[in-house]
């Protein structure tokens, strides 16, 4: 392919051929071929006649830069960029729903006034993506020392690693705020007086462990708000049928946060079993019901099929 034409080529018997190649040289000055020195030298290594003398695979990739170390290190960053991809989605979307029960605090508390369950939600939320937060730049900052040269050359993990900077200190005002809001509540000893609270805040480092009894602990929590929700504004909607667009919509908002909270804890099962998690599709609008009172019904049947 490089000198358009085969090596020994005017050989026209085996025989005559075999002789060739023991006692001819390669030739490389043929009209209108040019071969650098360096090809050159790779040919000749490639057309040793003993095996034993010919060049390895990997001094073959190595000619190149694709060693087959080089190979393997960058499906590991692939792998790593995927893993890393796949936790940013799941923690952004706990992240969105803490945001979401942050600011409609004063309106869903009247649907969730029991044990302060909406508070420990809340709290637990941020408090679980601040933690994975921490895990997941911990890995990023391992990787980048363990793989820096790969890490440099792949852009979409530099991206993502940049990203993921930003976004912690956003998560960590977030809970900064989370937090301030329960001292001046004064529920703060309630919030951290729970176990798995208390433990969550004590620890440093989370282990991989740690984070699967993070994702349980909110599945649990979110199951007990879910239900207090559903059950208190099916009561209110009894008591006090809405009048106009305005009280519908009021209840409707209510109902939009314990539709996150459901798909949530669909997202947490199917974590367990480590199935794909579509969550561009959790994160569609969810105010599209116009009666408060159908939107109820369709949450309480999704809520009793993740039973």
């Amino acid at each position: 392919m490089i000198m358009g034409e085969t090596p020994y080529h005017k050989a026209r018997t085996e025989q005559e051929l075999l002789i060739n190649i023991y006692t001819k040289p390669l030739k490389f000055e043929l009209p209108g071929r040019k071969c650098s020195p360096k090809m050159q030298n790779l040919i000749k290594q490639m057309l040793q006649v003993q095996e034993v003398d010919r060049i390895s695979w990997d001094d073959l990739f190595n000619q190149f830069g694709l060693s087959v170390e080089n190979e393997e290190q960058s499906v590991d960053v692939e792998k790593l960029f995927i893993c890393l991809f796949n936790m940013r989605n799941h923690m952004n979307y706990k992240h969105y729903i803490s945001v979401d029960l942050l600011e409609k605090y004063q309106q869903n508390k009247i649907y969730a006034n029991k044990e302060s369950q909406y508070e420990k939600m809340l709290f637990y939320l941020s408090l679980s993506v601040k933690k994975e937060s921490e895990k997941i730049l911990q890995v990023v900052i391992e990787s980048e020392q363990n793989r820096q040269s790969m890490y440099l050359k792949n852009k979409n993990l530099m991206a993502l690693a940049n990203s993921l900077r930003m976004e912690h200190n956003y998560y960590q005002t977030i809970f900064d705020d989370i937090y301030n809001l329960m001292i001046r509540n004064g529920i703060q000893n309630i919030i951290f007086n729970d176990n798995q609270i208390g433990y969550t805040i004590e620890k440093k480092q989370l282990t991989d462990m740690d984070l699967r009894n993070l994702n349980l602990y909110s599945l649990d929590l979110a199951k007990c708000l879910v239900r207090q929700i559903l059950e208190n504004v099916q009561v209110r909607l009894q008591q006090f049928p809405p009048k106009d667009n305005e009280q519908s919509q009021e209840y409707i908002h209510t109902l939009v946060s314990a539709n996150y909270l459901i798909d949530l804890m669909t997202i947490e099962q199917k974590m367990q079993v480590e199935s794909e998690i579509p969550f561009e599709q959790y994160h569609q609008e969810k105010s599209f019901f116009e009666s408060p009172i159908q939107y109820l019904n369709v949450l309480q049947a999704k809520f009793i099929g993740l039973k």
